[in-house]
């Protein structure tokens, strides 16, 4: 039985709920534990029930059981109200004593549940887990990576820095007094790019490009009723 067949039995066993197929989290106590950790935690299913938040970690062999550690699980099972095994209903069986395979390989199943999978794709809970009633929120990078999956947009294209864009500005024709007339979006983007208006202004004086002070920029002239403006 492979892991997405498990995973397959668990979205079918409940309709109901938001299954998230492999979720990140950064590990934040990777700083204090950094020779027996990573800096990021990838959890197989997170799923949502109403409020109700279930970390599920699919293991399909023994081996693959006893690599897990509680250090590894430990961010997600503060962020979630339970964390679950789910396994073929054959690993399950096969482990006789789990006391045992924590004497062995250090692999510790305190307050987990454990959810087993036969061959008909039947989910049964085998063990059930300590609810944590006040987990911590989901930390802002589990929401936005969310959020982006949920909009079809890749984390990666979402993090990369925008391409430059190269602004084309022609020079307007000279009135006949000598002076730019600008047009209605150019104002905006002189007033803001000190670079173009030095190069404007740097322009030799017999050019006869004459720019308005910034406040001046976009506005036409007030109309005058006897001299005053």
């Amino acid at each position: 039985m492979k892991s997405a067949d498990i995973l397959a039995a668990i979205r079918a066993a409940y309709p109901r709920q938001a299954v998230v197929h492999e979720v990140v989290i950064h590990d934040h106590l990777w700083d204090e534990r950094a020779a027996v950790s990573k800096p990021i935690r990838r959890i197989d299913a997170l799923m949502f029930d109403s409020l109700q938040r279930t970390a599920i970690e699919i293991k399909v062999s023994k081996a693959d059981l006893k690599r897990d550690t509680w250090q590894k699980r430990a961010p997600w099972a503060a962020v979630t109200h339970r964390f679950v095994y789910v396994m073929p209903i054959e690993l399950f069986e096969s482990i006789d004593n789990w006391g045992a395979l924590h004497a062995e390989t250090g692999f510790d199943i305190y307050g987990c549940g454990v959810w087993t999978v036969d061959d008909a794709g039947r989910v049964k809970v085998a063990r059930k887990a300590v609810i944590n009633r006040h987990p911590e929120p989901l930390p802002q990078q589990v929401i936005q990576s969310l959020a982006y999956r949920a909009a079809g947009v890749s984390e990666q294209l979402a993090a990369a820095p925008p391409e430059p864009v190269e602004i084309q500005v022609e020079l307007p024709n000279l009135t006949d007094a000598g002076h730019v007339r600008l047009e209605s979006g150019l104002p905006k983007l002189l007033h803001g790019d000190t670079q173009l208006r030095s190069d404007l202004t740097g322009l030799p004086g017999e050019s006869g490009i004459h720019l308005e002070p910034d406040h001046m920029l976009g506005h036409d002239p007030q109309p005058t009723h006897g001299g005053n403006r």
